[in-house]
């Protein structure tokens, strides 16, 4: 009796010839990471030898290399006035310095408007003139904000009575001074005048 033998299927024939291509392939090169993708390959997609082969030898992909960002550099600060050049560096004016310096001047302005007034209407005594009585008589006035005499007194005078007396009474005939100014902002007003009395030759 004949046993017929059933033919071995072609698919489990080309599964053994690739198998053994790749063995023959790994005793030359070695490439794990090639192996793993043949191996793969062929077992899910029944690839031929050619392609098998193809995949072994191809080199690994390398990851692509990221240029490193530069950071940029901090921008310096501008330098000062005082950096650059120390010696042209002035310190700002304070406000409230620059305000009193003002007040000073107008009141030194006030003052020599007050002087000028009275020494216009100075007139030296007849007496005084023929003895040849000569002095300074300093007066204090203090003055209301438009400028009218409130008060004043002889605070130093000469050894010559006529001349106090005269100095008296070029206040009392002037009655009203200029207005204080506005910017020194003041109710009243107290300043120091000399008056002097010098014969002229």
């Amino acid at each position: 009796m004949l046993i017929e033998r059933n033919p071995v299927p072609k698919f489990i024939l080309l599964s053994l010839a690739i198998h053994l291509i790749v063995v023959i392939f790994v005793s030359h090169y070695y490439h794990p990471e090639n192996i793993e993708r043949a191996v793969k390959v062929s077992i899910i997609n029944g690839s031929s030898a050619a392609q098998v082969l193809r995949i072994m030898t191809e080199p690994p992909l390398k990851p692509e290399k990221v240029a490193p960002q530069r950071l940029a550099a901090p921008t310096a600060a501008p330098k000062t006035t005082a950096e650059t050049n120390p010696k042209d560096y002035q310190a700002p004016v304070q406000p409230s310095q620059a305000g009193s310096k003002e007040i000073e001047t107008l009141k030194d302005k006030y003052k020599r408007t007050l002087a000028e007034i009275i020494n216009s209407r100075k007139r030296y005594p007849q007496r005084a003139l023929s003895l040849n009585q000569e002095g300074v008589v300093v007066i204090r006035m203090i003055l209301n904000k438009s400028g009218v005499v409130k008060k004043v007194e002889i605070l130093d005078q000469s050894p010559y009575k006529s001349l106090a007396t005269a100095s008296l009474d070029i206040i009392n005939s002037i009655h009203k001074f200029p207005p204080i100014p506005k910017e020194l902002e003041m109710e009243e007003y107290s300043v120091k005048i000399p008056i002097k009395y010098e014969i002229e030759m």
